[in-house]
C-alpha cells in the first residue's frame, strides 16, 4: 500500500500558507504564521490589529524572530535550561507556530493554544523544551505565540492614552493574546482544528495571563477550557495595578530617559527596552510592567475577579511545582517554602466551590530533576518551570537526558503529563485510559494530583494543616471576609 500524500498547504481569509514536516513527517508544523499586524513605526505603544491579508503562498519553515528583550541580563540557570543560545528578535514578532496531525477541515481536533512564561520580560514561543509533536501523536494541535514584552507589552502614559480613541494605554501584550485567540476562531479550522474547542494554557507569566484570559470581557466565547501552571490563583503578588499605575511610571520612564512619547516611539526597540528596563530596576520598581486594569481589556484584577467567580465559566485546571515556593516565599524553610507552593491551586479550588463554580483539577510537581540544582535555592525540589519538559513530552532535548540522565520513572511521568493535559484539552477532563484516575476538588473530597518520578496519583492533602491553614486564610481575604 502507498503511503497516505500529506497535505501541508492550507487556505484561510488571510492568506495560503504551506508546512513543513514536523519530526515525525505524518504530522505539519507551520512556523511563522501571522496573527497580527506587525507592531511597528506608529503602531508601537497600540493595540494589537488584525493581520493583514496577503497574495501566494507563505513558506512557514522558519521559526519567527522573538520578542524584544534584554540579552545582556543573566538569568542564570534559565540560560542553560532553556535559553542556551540567542535567536533573531524583532518589534516584529506577533506570530504564531501551529503543529498539526492533520489539516482536513473535517478532522475538528481540539487546540492548545501555549503562552510562555519569563517575567513579562523575557521568554518566547519556540523555548527548546517546547514542541508540539506529543500533542500531534495524541490528536491535538499546539499553537505557541509571541506576544510583546516589557515596555513594548505594557507601558501605559496620559499621552498614549489621549492618543486612543478608547482613552486607554498599556495592556498590548493583553491585546496580542486577544488577538490570538480571535485569529484562531477565524483560522485554525483550515489546520484541522475545531474553534469551538480550544484550550488556553500558560506557565508562570504564561498562566498569569492565561487568568487575565479568564478573565478579560474580550475573550468571552474565545476558548472552552483553561490551564494555569505556577501562577498567581486567587492571590496576586501586589496591589491592583491600575491603568494610572502604569501611567505614573511611563511618565517616570520618559523623564528619566529625557524622552517624549514621539521621541520614543521612533527609538530603537532594544535600547528603548534595556532602557526602560534600567529606569525600574533604579527606581526599585521589579515585575511591575504587567497587565493593569484599563476597564476595557481588563475590568479588574485577573485575581480578584476569579475569586468573586466572575470570570468566564469554562473547565480549569491548575497546579504548582515545588520551587514555586522559593520564589514567593522569604523563607529559607523547605517545608514553608512547599507550602508557599501548594497554596495557590488549593485557594483556588476553594473559591470556585464557595462560588458554586465547575470544580477544578489541582496539582502538584515536586520531582526534583537529576543533574544538579538548577537554580540557586531549589536544592530540595523542583525548580520553577522544570515541569515543561514533562508537559510538552520533550525530556531528549533537555541537556539532563544524558547528564546523568533520567530515569525510566521520569518517561513514564513524561507520558502521564502529556497525556492529561491532552485529554482536558479535548474534553475538560484529564482522565483517560490507562491513566490513574484525577478526582477534581471538592469540599467532600479536596484531591490534589501528585506528579513526581514515582508518584502519580490523586492524594486528599486537606490534613496538612499549615497548608490548609494557610489556603482558608488566602480565600477569606481574597473575598474580603
Amino acid at each position: 500500500m502507498m503511503p497516505k500524500k500529506i497535505n501541508r498547504v492550507v487556505t484561510t481569509a488571510q492568506g495560503t500558507f504551506e508546512g513543513i514536516p514536523q519530526g515525525n513527517p505524518a504530522f505539519t508544523v507551520f512556523k511563522g504564521v501571522p496573527y497580527a499586524k506587525p507592531p511597528v513605526g506608529e503602531w508601537r505603544f497600540r493595540h494589537a490589529q488584525p493581520a493583514e491579508p496577503f497574495e501566494g503562498v507563505r513558506k512557514c519553515d522558519t521559526f519567527p524572530p522573538i520578542a524584544v528583550q534584554n540579552v545582556e541580563r543573566d538569568s542564570g540557570c534559565y540560560n542553560k535550561e532553556f535559553f542556551p543560545a540567542v535567536v533573531p528578535m524583532s518589534e516584529d514578532c506577533l506570530y504564531l507556530n501551529i503543529w498539526t496531525p492533520s489539516t482536513e477541515a473535517a478532522a475538528k481536533l481540539p487546540v492548545m493554544l501555549w503562552i510562555h512564561g519569563g517575567g513579562y520580560t523575557a521568554g518566547y514561543g519556540y523555548e527548546m523544551e517546547m514542541d508540539g509533536e506529543a500533542f500531534s501523536r495524541r490528536g491535538v494541535i499546539l499553537v505557541t505565540m509571541t506576544y510583546r514584552l516589557g515596555a513594548l507589552g505594557f507601558m501605559a502614559h496620559p499621552e498614549l492614552s489621549r492618543r486612543c480613541p478608547h482613552g486607554v494605554s498599556g495592556n498590548m501584550a493583553v491585546s496580542d493574546c486577544v488577538e490570538a485567540l480571535r485569529w484562531i476562531q477565524k483560522n485554525i479550522s483550515a489546520f484541522g482544528g475545531d474553534p469551538s474547542n480550544v484550550t488556553v494554557f500558560g506557565q508562570s507569566a504564561g498562566g498569569a495571563m492565561t487568568q487575565a484570559m479568564l478573565a478579560s470581557p474580550a475573550t468571552d466565547g474565545l476558548f472552552k477550557h483553561a490551564i494555569v501552571q505556577s501562577a498567581g490563583g486567587i492571590s496576586t503578588l501586589g496591589p491592583e495595578t491600575t491603568m494610572k499605575d502604569m501611567e505614573d511610571i511611563g511618565t517616570l520612564i520618559c523623564e528619566k530617559m529625557g524622552k517624549t512619547i514621539d521621541e520614543l516611539i521612533e527609538m530603537d526597540a532594544y535600547e528603548l527596552t534595556v532602557g526602560a528596563e534600567k529606569v525600574m530596576f533604579e527606581n526599585r520598581m521589579f515585575m511591575r510592567m504587567v497587565p493593569c486594569v484599563d476597564n476595557m481589556l481588563l475590568n479588574g484584577a485577573p485575581g480578584a475577579v476569579i475569586a468573586a467567580g466572575k470570570h468566564h465559566n469554562v473547565d480549569i485546571m491548575t497546579g504548582s511545582v515545588g520551587g514555586d515556593g522559593g520564589l514567593f516565599s522569604r523563607s529559607n524553610d523547605p517545608e514553608v517554602q512547599r507550602a508557599v507552593s501548594m497554596v495557590t491551586p488549593r485557594a483556588w479550588a476553594k473559591a470556585e466551590t464557595l462560588n458554586g463554580r465547575k470544580p477544578l483539577h489541582i496539582y502538584y510537581f515536586d520531582r526534583k530533576l537529576p543533574g544538579g540544582d538548577g537554580v540557586e535555592g531549589f536544592k530540595d525540589t523542583a525548580f520553577h518551570s522544570s515541569e515543561l519538559w514533562y508537559v510538552f513530552g520533550t525530556l531528549s532535548r533537555c541537556w539532563r537526558s544524558t547528564d546523568p540522565g533520567f530515569e525510566a520513572g521520569d518517561y513514564i511521568l513524561s507520558e502521564r503529563m502529556t497525556s492529561y493535559w491532552a485529554n482536558f484539552a479535548k474534553t475538560g477532563d484529564p482522565n483517560g485510559e490507562g491513566l490513574p484516575e484525577w478526582q477534581s476538588y471538592t469540599s467532600e473530597h479536596p484531591m490534589t494530583m501528585h506528579f513526581n518520578e514515582k508518584t502519580v496519583a490523586a492524594e486528599d492533602m486537606s490534613g496538612d494543616k499549615v497548608v490548609e491553614d494557610m489556603a482558608n486564610e488566602a480565600v477569606k481575604e481574597a473575598l474580603g471576609k
